[in-house]
């Protein structure tokens, strides 16, 4: 059976003979972490940087035995190989196209027009006439990293529309807050990690991260557990120094070429069962994955999540914009769900003026890879902070006056007293209207995630709820926690979805 193409990646554990490497090239350095310490950023950076927590599920499998010559020549002429070669980056300040005619939505869009288009597939899918699956491509921060929220939003739509595979997943273990649910990786030998929302140089597609690799003895590995996975690709960089990169399955193999004059993107598929992906270089020339993805052919739905910890949409201006328009081509989501605004409200020096527009623009061009895409907005959660010169102990939770918000830098650099109680950060609302504003320009729909978690405060109280509902930095949240707002989410997009169907059997 011949494989086919695709593009993803995933992450995996540490085992005692992965050495992390930095974008820079600093070993990275474990680090224990505090969780609630007063530095309230979103996430800190240690956070970021910790990269010895273990997100492997069970052992490694043993490497797969290799096939007679003969057999290899075999396999690598069955599989398919494309490459893509990406046009010239455009500048920073080349212009976009502006959203296309389309008027704004009334709030609230009750009707569901926002999502109009998706809810007819889930509708194709439900009455067995759409026979291909659906994918639902969730972009964000720490919150869509830790595929707790997003997992568990997965775990409610396969449930009810078919499971239709994992889908693409983050490049190896690029940062300690990360997990991807339903898959196991493990990490062996010396990979350079780059991460976009760190600075660090690179190519970067729609993970906003790369490994890279010149070690022989380096090696990614993905496992699936339970029944395997059906089909799975990789992509990897191609460019000129490039080396050549081993691609197997537990029942394939191929030598990779990557050395091209211009830079762009190889991909490999492969289309036989297997439970096992892994890629190493294969010499001394360097090796870079951009990410890879394991699933199945059948109807259903195929939920990735791709989220960076302290990651804010501005983040994306740092992606690659043909590389990023090639994968979302390549993926043909029916829905793009975009969490991002947390780390933004946090940023009291943000120009809120220019991040609507850069937030518009960047629709825009995901609209012009995928115009057959619904949108969700999602606002940010509720989130407080509490000064360095507040003491923790017994620390109360007030929304900020209007006049201490006018204020606000001036009185946290003198240590105003007044200020020494959690609260929402000054940005943090103004963020959330922003959005709601924009979803409506851009004819997407916007959840309010703060709303569900009773607005002003209602971090702190998920907080020190019973069971605890949020953790005590009082930006994150708990299993339950997210579990809770995936629920809810759900339910409001299932009762607008049910409110579709009608309107449109009404109108036929």
């Amino acid at each position: 059976m011949a494989p086919l193409l695709a593009g993803c990646l995933l992450g995996e554990s540490e085992t005692p003979r992965t050495r992390r490497v930095l974008g820079d090239g600093r070993p990275a350095i474990p680090q224990q972490v505090e969780r609630g310490t007063k530095q309230n950023l979103y996430p800190p950076k240690k956070i970021t940087d910790r990269l010895t927590q273990d997100h492997t599920i069970g052992p490694s499998a043993p490497p797969a035995a290799r096939p007679a010559p003969g057999a290899r020549r075999r396999l690598a002429a069955r599989l398919p190989v494309t490459e893509d070669r990406l046009p010239q980056q455009p500048g920073p300040t080349s212009p976009l196209a502006p959203q296309a005619d389309l008027p704004p939505l009334s709030e609230p869009d009750r009707t569901g027009l926002a999502l109009g288009q998706f809810y007819q597939a889930l509708e194709g899918l439900e009455s067995g006439r759409r026979r291909h699956r659906i994918t639902i491509l969730h972009l964000g921060d720490s919150h869509i990293a830790a595929d707790r929220f997003s997992g568990d939003l997965r775990r409610l739509f396969q449930k009810r529309f078919g499971n239709a595979g994992r889908g693409m997943v983050m490049p190896g273990d690029p940062f300690g807050y990360s997990h991807s649910r339903g898959v196991r990786t493990s990490n062996e030998g010396e990979w350079k990690i780059a991460n976009s929302q760190r600075g660090h140089p690179g190519t970067y597609g729609l993970t906003g991260v790369s490994l890279t690799s010149s070690d022989p003895e380096a090696a990614l590995t993905l496992q699936r557990a339970g029944r395997g996975f059906g089909q799975a690709e990789v992509t990897l960089l191609t460019g000129p120094g490039m080396g050549r990169a081993l691609v197997e399955t537990g029942r394939e193999r191929n030598t990779v070429n990557l050395k091209a004059a211009r830079t762009g993107l190889r991909r490999v598929v492969f289309k036989r069962p297997s439970r096992l992906l892994r890629v190493r270089p294969a010499g001394e020339d360097p090796v870079t994955l951009l990410s890879w993805a394991v699933g199945n052919n059948q109807p259903g739905i195929r939920y990735i999540n791709l989220g960076i910890p302290g990651a804010s949409l501005l983040t994306t201006r740092k992606w690659n914009r043909a590389l990023v328009a090639n994968q979302i081509r390549h993926l043909k989501p029916d829905l793009i769900i975009l969490g991002y605004g947390t780390n933004e409200g946090f940023n009291d020096k943000l120009d809120l003026a220019a991040y609507q527009r850069y937030y518009q623009q960047f629709v825009a061009r995901l609209r012009g890879a995928a115009p057959r895409a619904s949108f969700l907005i999602i606002g940010p959660p509720d989130g407080a902070r509490l000064p360095r010169f507040a003491d923790r102990q017994g620390a109360g939770c007030k929304p900020l006056s209007r006049r201490e918000i006018s204020t606000y830098a001036a009185d946290i650099s003198a240590g105003d007293e007044r200020l020494a109680r959690w609260h929402a950060p000054p940005k943090l609302d103004a963020v959330r209207n922003s959005l709601k504003r924009i979803a409506s320009r851009v004819r997407a729909k916007f959840w309010d995630w703060s709303k569900v978690m009773g607005k002003n405060c209602g971090i702190h109280r998920w907080a020190n709820a019973s069971p605890k509902k949020a953790v005590r930095d009082h930006v994150h949240l708990t299993s339950l926690g997210a579990k809770t707002s995936a629920q809810l989410l759900f339910k409001d997009l299932m009762n607008q979805y049910v409110s579709h169907k009608r309107l449109v059997r009404r109108s036929q």
